[in-house]
């Protein structure tokens, strides 16, 4: 069952996410849109998380494998593939501003939910 409220708090952080990248860094509002729109994501993804759907560890890890840390790696190889000037001018030390680049938070998004996870094991919580 969809929440409404929850799709228009979704919507407000996809507009907050390409106002944010939009207006550069003019406009005194960009800071308070970066401080919000990103936590706004995290705090929707445990909120709507549903542990009963998950009830073992390695079964809901490996299920977010595929769906946030795969594709951090399809799109770093992509990504080499379009600009190889990285590799074949020797910048290999930039290689960290390009992994995972524009989606740099899959892989803390994976981290959160697996720690999430456990805590949420626990009956009390």
């Amino acid at each position: 069952m969809r929440i409404d409220s929850l799709d228009i708090l979704k919507g407000i952080g996809i507009i907050l996410v390409v106002v944010g990248h939009m207006i550069g860094n003019q406009l005194y509002i960009r800071p308070w849109i970066y401080a919000f729109h990103m936590p706004l994501f995290f705090m929707l993804s445990g909120y709507c998380f549903n542990i009963a759907k998950h009830p073992q560890l390695l079964p809901f890890a490996v299920s977010r494998v595929w769906t946030l840390l795969v594709p951090c790696v399809l799109y770093t190889v992509v990504s080499l593939v379009v600009s190889p000037e990285y590799i074949c001018e020797g910048r290999y030390y930039e290689l960290k501003t390009l992994l995972p680049g524009a989606l740099w938070f899959l892989p803390i998004l994976f981290i959160v939910e697996v720690l999430g996870y456990n805590v949420a094991r626990f009956k009390g919580w």
